[in-house]
């Protein structure tokens, strides 16, 4: 996340991850922010809105920490995404709107 130029896979995946994975607001946030920036600096609405969109999810989060998942929800996405990498393949499609 310390690039001089954002990698927005790192960050989609590294918002994700502190958003449910390894529940930690302040580092999703700061991924979070760093992804908007990213997409701002392309002028491109549809990142824009998408990034916004992220960004506000995490912003409306509860003060604090985020809570911990529960081993239940970790075993239901670990089924569901067995043998998908969803984070990833999204974060690939965001590189999109880094090509003029």
């Amino acid at each position: 996340m310390a690039q001089s130029s954002p990698d927005v896979v790192a960050l989609y995946c590294a918002r994700t991850f502190f958003l449910i994975v390894k529940p930690n607001k302040a580092k999703a946030l700061d991924s979070a922010v760093k992804l908007k920036q990213a997409a701002e600096a392309t002028q491109k609405a549809d990142f824009i809105e998408f990034a916004a969109s992220r960004l506000a999810e995490i912003q409306t989060a509860p003060a604090g920490e985020l809570p911990p998942p529960s081993a239940a929800a970790l075993n239901m996405l670990h089924s569901k995404f067995s043998d998908k990498f969803p984070n990833i393949e999204l974060g690939l499609k965001l590189m999109d709107y880094l090509t003029p």
